[in-house]
């Protein structure tokens, strides 16, 4: 199986199966309100895509690095720590979104500036206002 999508699964509580899908290459994990731990995806090395959606609140984005083949991202998540370093050391990322991230204070120069330190290029396109924003990043190869 190289895609899998979890999406609405109300009654799914528990991931931990996912572990044994070594060759899982794009994971959809979408408003499944009973999961709690999605620290089972971890194993999932070989992840290009993921996308998860829902109630969760992400510590920080340094669970990444179990995803060195990550091309692309979509979270609509909250983030308790806003580093977005970890997202400039995926050498494969091309791009990615945050969907409703509350509290944006990133400026747009202050993580460019972070690209150019990780030798990254980034595009960076912000939508919304006030609380809530949507940020979409285009990542360029490494330099």
């Amino acid at each position: 199986m190289r895609k899998l999508d979890l999406a609405l699964l109300r009654n799914l509580s528990d991931i931990k199966s996912l572990r044994e899908l070594k060759g899982l290459c794009s994971l959809n994990i979408s408003k499944c309100a009973k999961v709690e731990d999605l620290s089972p995806i971890h194993s999932l090395s070989g992840l290009e895509a993921l996308f998860i959606a829902g109630k969760y609140q992400l510590e920080d984005l340094d669970f990444l690095k179990h995803f060195p083949a990550l091309k692309e991202f979509i979270f609509e998540v909250q983030l308790k720590k806003r580093d977005f370093a970890p997202l400039f050391d995926l050498p494969a990322l091309r791009s990615g979104r945050f969907i409703s991230l509350r509290d944006f204070v990133e400026t747009p120069e202050a993580l460019q500036e972070l690209a150019r330190g990780k030798g990254r290029e980034l595009k960076l396109e912000l939508i919304g206002s006030g609380k809530i924003k949507t940020a979409t990043f285009g990542f360029g190869a490494a330099v």
